[in-house]
This record gives C-alpha cells, structure tokens and sequence, in this order.
C-alpha cells in the first residue's frame, strides 16, 4: 500500500495520477524485503530510493515528473509492504476508482495452527480480515496490542495520567490506582485487538478473531 498525496480531488481523479499510483506499487512490490520494517511493515527511505519505475526514475523523480505535468505539487509520502503465510484483507474508502482511496487498511490474518486458509475457510477468512480493514478505518488504531505501545507513548500517557490525578489531592497510592483504570481505557482507544468492533460493540477485536 503506497501513500501519494496530491492537492485537489480533480488531479486525484485524473488518469496521469492514478497510473501513476500504479507504477509506484508495483515499485514499492519489487522493494528489497529487508528494507521493511518488521515492526510497522514500512518501507525505509534507502528502500524507497533503491528501486524503480519502469522509465528508470526513482519513485520521487516520477512523482515530480507528473506534478510538472499536471502542474500541481504531490509528494510520495510512504509505503508499506506486508508479508504473510496467512490472507490479507483490505478496505478503501472514497475511492474514486478500484484499487484506490482517500484512506486505506490491510489486515493481515494467519491460522494460530500455522494451517493453511484455503478453501471455504479463507473465504471466511478473507471476508473477515476486510471487515476488520473497514474497523481499522473507522477507529484509527495506533498499535496492534497492548505490547505494541512504544515505550515513548506509554510514558507520556502515563506522565499526563499522573497529573491530572495529582491534581484530585488524593494520596499516592489512590492515584496509582486511577492511573492504571484509566491506561485501560488508553488501550480500548488506541490498541486493535482492545478496541470494541465497530460492527459489534458487545466484542472486543481480540473476541473477534478467536
């Protein structure tokens, strides 16, 4: 899945454009695999410069090629590439041709068993990994599960949790106590396998995919 911002829904529309989104996918597809972050499946920069679009250009240079074209400023923005032995389901919203949109999900889902997805079943499968691509749009997770949260992000939650308890003047070990309630309700937020499923808020993501 590759990210090409333009300024305008008439250039977004136009077929110079979104040729254009076509040949940096199937650059960023021919990516070395180790340029990939294992951890955000996103392609690195030295990634993004190594490979090419079948004129020669770098991915950048094609851009800029077409910006002059249509003479409106885009910018390649980022890509991801994400490897699986299991399905991937996908979500575009507004789109306004297949295989595109304002905003985009992959979901990637593989048997716990390591069994194959074939069949009937990875149907099933699929069916379900692109309802959960539409969740992703829709509730804007910032990390799979509890254990993704960067150590970064937990802290400055935890920072801003303590002040706003301190301020109650409760004693030390009630606000512990509020702070670590409320980091729940940070990971129903911002974690997928926490949040409620948006087509079924009675079920968790991680209910979901049992």
């Amino acid at each position: 899945m590759v990210e090409v911002n333009c300024e305008t829904d008439f250039v977004a529309r136009n077929d110079k454009f979104q040729s254009l989104l076509g040949l940096v996918a199937q650059a960023a597809l021919d990516a070395d695999p180790s340029a990939v972050d294992p951890t955000t499946s996103e392609l690195s920069a030295d990634g993004i410069a190594a490979v090419k679009v079948p004129s020669g250009m770098s991915i950048n240079e094609a851009v800029a090629d077409v910006a002059g074209t249509v003479r409106e400023n885009m910018q390649f923005r980022r890509a991801f590439l994400l490897h699986t032995t299991g399905v991937v389901g996908s979500y575009l919203h507004t789109s306004p041709s297949p295989g595109l949109g304002r905003i985009g999900a992959m979901v990637a889902l593989e048997a716990a068993d390591g069994s194959s997805l074939d069949g009937e079943g990875g149907e099933k499968v699929r069916d379900l990994g692109k309802k959960l691509a539409m969740h992703v749009v829709a509730a804007k997770p910032q990390f799979l599960d509890r254990h993704s949260v960067t150590p970064e992000a937990l802290e400055a939650e935890k920072k801003m949790l303590t002040e706003q308890a301190a301020a109650t003047g409760k004693p030390a070990n009630i606000i512990e106590k509020m702070v670590m309630g409320r980091m729940g309700k940070y990971y129903e937020e911002f974690c997928l396998l926490d949040q409620k499923y948006v087509m079924d808020d009675g079920k968790s993501i991680s209910a979901v995919v049992k």
